[in-house]
């Protein structure tokens, strides 16, 4: 990894940690999100970028925002309007990553924020140029899911000295669990992203592959697409509850896994 790789990805891991301490310790959660959406922007050459949650209701419980300009949030708000929005009404829409040409072309995003199977809310944003926002897919993900985590731990924190002793230990060890998230994204997903992107180049070219070869990489592909679910899941926890493992040791509980192993196809590997 070259300096420069490794400083975008330190930036990166950096902007999610803050996140993730600031719902932990119960701080300003509208000022938390405004510095990460200002630092995401600067990161990766967003030109605006918004954070809504919905209430109960429907009705915006929270809209933080963050743009080089008025045309910019203008273009941002027209597509949150004419597009995302109605996508998400009429087909569920979770997430998108478009590009536009013209003659100022532009990609945008759009990412949910998830707790368990409900929608909490979105993150949308645009960038001057219609390529290199899929590219960051993994860290705008992780970011919304870190905001997840810190809307509900914000909402959810009981005042100083309410609560019982086991709800505040509950709390202390789902804080420890969110750190622990946000490092095990930054240290997995980065090679991950590496040695997935060079094994699906590699199926590119499957006319070049014998067909054991081909199967062994697409055996490969899901393992790493399967590793990238899991640290998606840690992010998204919102009760650190642990399941037996094996005899006495125990692990956390991650949800539903999915039933197809890779693994289970090619015993030998």
């Amino acid at each position: 990894m070259d300096k420069n790789s490794e400083s975008n990805s330190l930036a990166r891991f950096e902007i999610l940690r803050q996140i993730a301490i600031s719902g932990a310790q119960g701080n300003d959660l509208p000022g938390s999100v405004k510095a990460a959406l200002v630092n995401t922007a600067a990161l990766i050459g967003l030109s605006a970028v918004r954070i809504v949650l919905w209430g109960e209701t429907g009705a915006v419980a929270l809209n933080v925002y963050h743009s080089d300009d008025d045309q910019s949030l203008s273009i941002l708000n027209e597509l949150e309007d004419d597009l995302f929005e109605g996508l998400r009404k009429k087909r569920k829409l979770r997430s998108a990553f478009l590009s536009f040409g013209g003659e100022n072309p532009l990609s945008a995003f759009t990412v949910p924020l998830i707790q368990g199977k409900k929608l909490l809310g979105a993150a949308f944003g645009v960038k001057p140029n219609e390529t290199g926002i899929i590219r960051e897919d993994y860290f705008l993900e992780s970011l919304a899911a870190s905001i997840t985590l810190a809307v509900v731990a914000n909402l959810g924190a009981a005042p100083a000295g309410e609560g019982t002793e086991q709800e505040r230990i509950d709390k202390a060890r789902l804080e420890a669990v969110m750190e622990t998230a946000v490092t095990v994204n930054h240290e997995i997903n980065n090679p991950l992203t590496a040695a997935l992107g060079n094994v699906q180049l590699l199926l590119m070219k499957s006319d070049e592959l014998t067909p054991e070869v081909r199967r062994k990489l697409e055996i490969v592909e899901k393992s790493a697409m399967q590793i990238r679910d899991v640290t998606q899941r840690l992010l998204r926890l919102t009760e650190a509850r642990s399941i037996n493992y094996a005899g006495d040791e125990q692990m956390i509980d991650l949800g539903e896994t999915p039933d197809d192993d890779p693994a289970k196809e090619d015993p030998q590997n």
